[in-house]
């Protein structure tokens, strides 16, 4: 397992609960999984980040760490690039060599948030969606929290009023069935509507709809916070 100065990765004795999401290539695939399980502190051994979402991106694997800053991952044993990341604190990346049982304890340096480079990411998202010659509809941070839904998966449901079918992986827009394509922080993401239940509402800064492409595009708070900062340049959506 290679350790980084920034950041100390340790085995822990304990066993954790897990928030799982699993994601994968064709080729990862055939590779035998392993179970990687961790908690998100703040620095100097500050309290747990809850929230905090755990990506390796090359394999579209995800995870939320819980209210104890806990989370778990199945991913192919090998080395992989993590990313931790969470609003109000710094982003990190890790290349760590993953074996069954490992377990990683990350921590995270605290960050002021710039609430500008938030508006900053509302106006670049907002740009692109009216490139798109498609209806669509938004659910800002208020229209998301508010409701008291416990996940990104009810508030899209209930706020969008979606109909399902084909057991929450197809919708239905004017009579007819349609895959539904769930997108987070513009991954395409497998599952249908159960991609975004383990994403708690605390999370996500913005949902998009687009019915006419049967489309949800959710997008975190830690992700909005880097393209408000890095004026990262957006992937343009495709409507088809």
């Amino acid at each position: 397992m290679h350790l980084s100065a920034s950041l100390l990765l340790r085995v822990l004795p304990a066993a954790l609960a897990v928030l799982l999401l699993d994601g994968s290539s064709l080729a990862a695939q055939s590779s035998p999984r392993v179970l990687v399980r961790g908690q998100v502190t703040e620095v100097d051994s500050g309290p747990p980040v809850a929230g905090a979402l755990v990506e390796v991106a090359s394999i579209g694997a995800r995870a939320v760490a819980d209210s104890a800053g806990r989370f778990a991952l199945r991913l192919p044993a090998g080395t992989h690039v993590f990313t931790f990341s969470r609003l109000g604190y710094a982003s990190l990346r890790e290349e760590v060599e993953v074996q069954d049982g490992d377990q990683l304890n990350v921590a995270l340096l605290r960050r002021p948030v710039v609430l500008e480079g938030l508006q900053v990411s509302a106006d670049l998202l907002e740009q692109r969606r009216h490139r798109v010659v498609a209806a669509s509809r938004v659910l800002d941070r208020d229209q998301i929290t508010i409701g008291g839904y416990t996940n990104a998966a009810q508030a899209a449901l209930y706020r969008f009023g979606l109909a399902l079918g084909c057991g929450g992986s197809c919708a239905v827009v004017r009579g007819r069935r349609k895959e539904l394509r769930v997108y987070i922080d513009d991954f395409r993401a497998q599952g249908g509507l159960d991609a975004l239940v383990t994403y708690p509402t605390s999370v996500i800064y913005r949902m998009e709809w687009f019915p006419s492409a049967a489309m949800i595009r959710a997008y975190t708070l830690s992700y909005a916070e880097n393209v408000g900062r890095d004026g990262r340049p957006l992937v343009p959506i495709v409507i088809h």
